[in-house]
Order: C-alpha cells, then sequence, then structure tokens
C-alpha cells in the first residue's frame, strides 16, 4: 500500500464516521417520536371507563 492509497484511506475512514453517528442520531431521534406520537394516539383513543 502506497502513502497516498494510505492517506485516502484515512480521510475517508475519518470522513465515514461522523456521517455514520449523525445518521444513527437522526434515526434515534425519529424512533423517539415515532414512539412518543403512536403513545398519545393510544392513549387518546382509550375509553373513560376503562378501570386498569
Amino acid at each position: 500500500m502506497s502513502a497516498t492509497t494510505a492517506a485516502a484511506s484515512f480521510e475517508r475512514f475519518d470522513w465515514e464516521n461522523p456521517t455514520i453517528a449523525v445518521l444513527l442520531l437522526l434515526s434515534l431521534a425519529c424512533a423517539l417520536v415515532s414512539a412518543r406520537l403512536q403513545r398519545e394516539q393510544r392513549t387518546a383513543t382509550r375509553p373513560k371507563s376503562s378501570t386498569c
């Protein structure tokens, strides 16, 4: 492996990690919003006569 190939692969590695971190954080935020909206919808449709 030449020095330029090693430097290029390091730059690519340096760039992919923050991108993956941002995508993971975005997907986590979407999952949390989805779970919250689903929970609100579920509690809104529950009948008030329930004694549970």
